[in-house]
């Protein structure tokens, strides 16, 4: 990494501009990097950034990057007196991104470490558990069990998974693994179902066997054999190695004076020594000596983790030969596993790690402002999910303490796909990242948030998301339809974030592309709806108006694309030049991957086979229902009234749902555009040129068919009525907040949920309406509880 307002070697200047290009450090802005003023944070999987408040015992918390910030609920002791207790000093998210650690030492007391647990929401944590630590037996760093198998991708764009990685547990829980000061190792387990938290001590310094519902040794500070004095441990790091259950913990130990209390029955003779000590007077002239300190070696312990049959942990330790380290000043332990490739051996021409400038990865720049250059020195960092970027906290004690994200360095190579889809090369290795966080079920926050920088090109964006879809096409395994609608969802934030810093018809064209794509998602969670709600050729009557809602949203959306069909093909323009031949030529004749719609992106659903037959199984879905409701007999008012908004829905919105079935059946079978060009339309969620003619002969079939009403959908009877009263009763409508998920209205009882990703809004119930309770709506809402349709994750409302 370089810094931004780092002068080049060969700079000349004179007076204030040439103290400016150069670092003004000073010893007061590196004194906590000696001191090791750390401030812990922690980065997670649903992208929420954990960090220490610089002065009181709270941690905050902030999701990147919709900058939604909140604090953590603490719990009682620090609730009761704050004063008591500093900032924590140890912060760990478990792998899954549900448990949260905390550890705040005491002031001069004991200290308290808390387990908290997440709820459906990404801003809603809950304290599971605490417990308090004595003073000397503070926990130093803490780390989970249960990682999950990386997705790696080679050069040749081909996928595998790593190695398992560290003990073997429960999949459905994590051990929380705890090193404390003195030289102790604390398992934390939380076995499903049960209310209590199980937790193991075994010592790091001499081999032991700890066993579940046994007595465990109580923590202790070990003196150190032949200078009176005692241990504690500084700093710790915990490795998992892959194919290896066991672990490894090293530590590092400061040596200080005892301290004993003197005999209660020492012999007061006017002495200032206790002479009932036979080492009294060693440790007073001690104290001047220079064996206290940071120890010049590093302790290595194995530890193994098992949990039988019975949720019964055992734990064991079995201290290693140390490893000599003359430097002093140690700032931090940490291990790097490495995924074996092949058998380890010894070569004389292999070549050692080093730190060595590496010119295959491109630069970074540090941004900061102009009067902080080259001074914010990190006393906390924090890698992102997907390792984009870096979250660095400046040190507590800095005249303006600052949390500031950075983009890590990435590698020039880009992706390099087969020439017969696209020349353009991906900026860096953006679209391997973003696969990979696909597949992991990682949040793309981090990867999103770089693509949708000012500083990123709209070109860049497109590209690397075209190649994203490539690699997952060749990774699919037959499952070609495995990845797309979470891809639907990155290209909804991507277009979305694009547009903010967009004007003109660009912005138009990326918000109604975002939007096409947020609709397919939408589609989908109603198809599943109407499944879920499904009884034969029935459906469930407790549910009634939920599934008009989504049907009334669902024939809202034909409106706009048989509108769209009628504008395009009476277009002025002509496509005679563009026919059949042209556009099966190009798929062996590449084009630059376009960035712009050749048409209405809406379009994109009467020629891309996926958006054609999510639609298709909505149409059928909602002309079924209409069809069972049609037949009911009217059991009561709340049933004939949604009967009634059902049937004047379909029927005034100039749509033959009967001859559109077969007609679109009939499309989905004749047009066949090659997969490339329907890959880039998926990029775009719109017409691409090379799919313009397939596109017309869709359009033409269906405004020349029997499907549309032309003066009912154009013209609506609430238009006229309400042109004489000037109050447009459906403008009114549309101006009320949508639920995203159920597509009705929100009731606006300040309980709305917040998608991080599209922004949409819910107010997922209890499945009640007017008194009934619809246990197959309640399931399919318990799908949409932790994310939305569009795939983001849930906030509560600001407004709540």
């Amino acid at each position: 990494m370089q810094d931004a307002k780092h002068a080049h070697p060969g700079a000349s200047g004179k007076g204030k501009a040439r103290e400016d290009s150069h670092w003004q450090l000073g010893w007061w802005e590196l004194h906590p990097l000696i001191d090791q003023a750390k401030r812990p944070v922690a980065w997670s999987r649903s992208s929420i950034i954990f960090s220490a408040h610089p002065t009181q015992p709270l941690v905050l918390a902030r999701h990147f990057s919709s900058s939604r910030q909140f604090v953590i609920p603490s719990p009682g002791p620090l609730v009761t007196s704050p004063t008591s207790y500093d900032p924590p000093t140890v912060i760990s998210i478990s792998p899954s991104g549900d448990w949260l650690f905390a550890y705040f030492p005491g002031r001069g007391g004991d200290g308290v470490a808390c387990l908290w647990k997440r709820a459906f929401q990404l801003d809603s944590w809950s304290v599971r558990d605490f417990w308090t630590t004595p003073l000397g037996a503070g926990i130093v760093t803490a780390a989970w069990t249960n990682h999950s198998r990386e997705w790696v991708i080679n050069d040749a764009g081909q996928a595998s998974r790593s190695p398992p990685r560290g003990p073997n547990v429960p999949v459905n829980s994590s051990v929380l693994l705890l090193i404390t000061q003195a030289q102790f190792i604390n398992a934390c387990f939380l076995p499903p179902y049960v209310p209590s938290l199980k937790i193991l001590k075994a010592p790091l310094m001499f081999p032991s066997k700890v066993k579940d519902n046994e007595p465990t040794p109580v923590e202790f500070l070990p003196d150190k054999p032949g200078a009176g004095g005692r241990r504690i441990c500084v700093s710790a790091a915990i490795g998992f190695c892959y194919n290896d259950t066991a672990f490894l913990v090293a530590t590092r130990s400061h040596l200080l004076p005892s301290h004993r209390p003197p005999s209660a029955d020492a012999m007061d003779i006017g002495l200032p020594i206790d002479l009932t000590r036979p080492d009294a007077l060693d440790e007073r002239l001690s104290c001047d000596s220079e064996i206290w300190g940071e120890e010049l070696v590093i302790d290595v312990c194995e530890v193994g983790i098992q949990i039988d049959h019975s949720n019964a942990l055992n734990l064991g330790t079995r201290p290693l030969p140390p490893v000599f380290h003359a430097h002093p000043h140690l700032t931090d332990l940490s291990f790097f596993a490495i995924p074996p490739e092949s058998p380890a051996s010894l070569s004389p021409n292999a070549k050692s790690p080093s730190l060595d400038v590496d010119e295959q990865w491109e630069s970074s720049l540090l941004l900061s402002t102009s009067d902080r250059a080259g001074r914010d020195t990190p006393a906390g960092v924090a890698i992102s999910q997907n390792r984009a970027l870096v979250c660095c906290m400046s040190p507590s004690n800095a005249p303006s303490a600052r949390t500031s994200v950075h983009p890590l360095p990435r590698r020039r190579a880009g992706l390099v796909v087969p020439a017969s889809t696209v020349q353009e090369t991906p900026k860096g290795d953006l679209s391997r990242a973003l696969c990979l966080a696909l597949m992991s079920r990682e949040s793309p926050s981090d990867i999103i948030h770089v693509l949708t920088l000012p500083s990123t090109s709209l070109h860049n964006a497109v590209t690397t998301l075209y190649n994203t879809l490539c690699i997952l096409a060749a990774n699919a395994n037959g499952l070609a339809e495995m990845w797309l609608v979470e891809m639907l969802g990155v290209i909804t934030e991507v277009y979305l974030g694009k547009a903010r810093y967009s004007q003109g018809t660009e912005k138009a064209n990326l918000t109604a592309q975002w939007k096409t794509a947020h609709d397919v998602c939408s589609m989908e969670a109603l198809n599943t709806a109407f499944e879920d709600c499904q009884d034969g050729d029935a459906y469930d009557l407790d549910a009634i108006w939920q599934l008009v809602g989504l049907s009334t949203w669902f024939i809202d959306f034909l409106e706009r694309l048989l509108k769209d069909c009628v504008a395009f093909n009476d277009e002025t323009v002509s496509l005679a030049e563009v026919n059949t031949e042209n556009g099966e030529k190009a798929d062996d004749s590449p084009t630059p991957l376009p960035t712009m719609p050749a048409a209405s992106p809406i379009l994109i659903h009467a020629i891309h086979p996926y958006f054609f037959k999510h639609m298709l199984t909505a149409i059928r879905h909602v002309k079924r229902f209409r069809d069972h409701i049609g037949r009911l007999s009217a059991k009561g008012e709340n049933t004939q009234i949604a009967k009634d908004v059902l049937m004047d829905a379909i029927d005034c919105s100039g749509i033959h749902l009967d001859a559109m079935i077969p007609l679109l059946t009939e499309i989905m079978q004749i047009i066949k555009a090659p997969p490339d060009h329907l890959r880039r339309c998926l990029t775009l969620c719109a017409p691409i040129p090379a799919v313009l003619p397939y596109l017309k002969q869709s359009v033409e079939k269906i405004v020349n068919s029997k499907v549309i009403d032309r003066p009912k959908l154009f013209i609506k009877a609430s238009d006229l009525v309400d042109g004489v009263s000037q109050m447009s009763l459906t403008d009114h409508y549309k101006t009320k907040d949508t639920d995203v998920v159920t597509k009705g209205l929100l009731l606006g009882r300040g309980t709305e949920m917040c998608c991080v990703r599209c922004g949409g809004k819910s107010d997922l119930g209890d499945g009640k309406v007017a008194g009934h309770i619809s246990r197959r709506w309640r399931q399919w809402e318990m799908m949409w509880a932790t994310r939305c349709v569009c795939g983001g994750g849930w906030t509560r409302s600001t407004s709540s």
